[in-house]
């Protein structure tokens, strides 16, 4: 493996920070009422896939 240097560490720090955001929006929301929970829950995930397809593309990074 690569090793990363200090702005990748960074990067990959803050990424992973959105992401267990947005997982834990997504537990958040599961509780909620009808509806509202499967859209919402449609949208976090989907921000869960962006963050980690931004993650993937960059090719100095490796996971």
């Amino acid at each position: 493996m690569k090793q990363l240097n200090q702005e990748q560490r960074k990067i990959i720090i803050k990424s992973l920070g959105l992401l267990q955001k947005q997982i834990q929006d997504v537990l958040d929301i599961l509780t909620a009422p009808g509806e509202y929970r499967i859209t919402m829950t449609q949208y976090e995930l989907k921000q869960v896939s962006s963050i980690i397809e931004t993650l993937k593309s960059d090719e100095e990074v490796i996971l």
